[in-house]
């Protein structure tokens, strides 16, 4: 991605009834070892929380929604650079055969809150810290509870007190909420 070209360039390779959901900039570390954790590093004895094991991993973590309403919070560490004709790593695994991703955010501290969107427009506020660290390619946890009146989710995003959220319509509708 060096150079800038006039026909693109092709990034991943995708399965045959795959698409593209999301891209998210991560800023590489200087500092960061390029190794990844081992999966024994999650359930170590030697570690007394959460905290300790999120603090080796310099608090950095992915957060991923299903339109289900299922979600996983893993290490950011777990997620190794792979070259473009790579096929990816597993982030979820889906419990319902017609679930699929619909957003992911990067999560710097268990402080932030993040916000999940239903399509009806109802939207659930959340502390990171609410939800249980996993390892990548695990089923999840209930994110939200989904019903008739939210329909599915259709995005997350980490929010703060001093946002506003612009919301669109497939009809072309803005809306902005404070």
């Amino acid at each position: 991605y060096q150079n800038i070209r006039s026909v693109g360039v092709k990034a991943i390779n995708l399965d045959e009834n795959d698409e593209l959901v999301t891209a998210i900039i991560v800023q590489r570390d200087e500092n960061e070892e390029t190794g990844l954790l081992d999966d024994d590093s999650l359930n170590d004895e030697n570690t007394n929380s959460d905290e300790n094991l999120i603090e080796s991993i310099k608090g950095k973590m992915l957060f991923a929604v299903t339109k289900k309403g299922m979600c996983i919070k893993f290490p950011l560490a777990k997620v190794r650079e792979i070259g473009r004709v790579s096929r990816g790593v597993t982030a979820i695994k889906f419990k319902e055969k017609n679930d699929e991703l619909v957003g992911a955010v990067v999560i710097e501290n268990d402080e932030q809150e993040i916000l999940s969107i239903s399509a009806k427009g109802i939207g659930k506020r959340t502390n990171a810290g609410e939800y249980r660290l996993q390892s990548r390619g695990g089923k999840g946890v209930i994110c939200m509870k989904l019903t008739d009146k939210t329909k599915e989710l259709i995005s997350v995003v980490i929010v703060d007190e001093s946002m506003d959220l612009m919301a669109l319509t497939s009809s072309g509708k803005m809306i902005r909420v404070d």
